[in-house]
């Protein structure tokens, strides 16, 4: 970071105190905790203020967890790391998430083939649904249950399963 920049991150942090900030080598991580959203949004739109003129940052959201990344280390660029290493057709890859640190591998740019569960992050709802993917009804792992069914319908023989057997939660 430059000078101003420098300046303008312990200005951000006065402002809005996280609980925490932790300064790495491969990042810098802040938590804001609790049920306020709007407080997290605020500290995240003041942050990319911060951060628009520093090349390849990725701001990431995992609930109370704030990351600034270098943007290589999202996890759509991994995917898409591991699919050339590894010379996988995108085509043939799901990938679900639910958090905001999913987005960057859900937003439809590295395999059409895309979903989260009913309780994701928004954002991730928002990605996905953009990305033309599927959003289960269920929430947490049965609703990654779901997007599997979902996707492997007719692929693959899949086992019989209720929504009441595996409950809401």
């Amino acid at each position: 970071l430059q000078q101003t920049q420098k300046h303008e991150l312990e200005e951000l942090i006065k402002r809005h105190a996280p609980q925490a900030a932790y300064y790495r080598e491969d990042g810098t991580v802040f938590q804001i905790p609790g049920e306020d959203e709007t407080a997290r949004e605020a500290f995240m739109a003041d942050l990319q203020r911060v951060l628009d003129t520093v090349p390849h940052a990725e701001i990431i959201n995992n609930g109370e967890w704030i990351a600034v990344i270098h943007e290589q280390l999202g996890k759509g660029n991994v995917l898409r790391a591991c699919l050339d290493w590894y010379e996988i057709e995108a085509g043939t890859v799901l990938a679900v998430g639910d958090h905001g640190n999913d987005v960057s591998m859900l937003d439809g740019s590295i395999t059409p083939h895309v979903a989260c569960p009913g309780n994701a992050y928004p954002t991730v709802v928002e990605a996905v649904q953009r990305a033309g993917g599927y959003v289960a009804e269920m929430p947490g792992p049965h609703g990654t249950l779901e997007a599997f069914e979902h996707f492997f319908r007719h692929a693959i023989p899949w086992p019989e399963w209720s929504r009441e057997e595996c409950g809401k939660d």
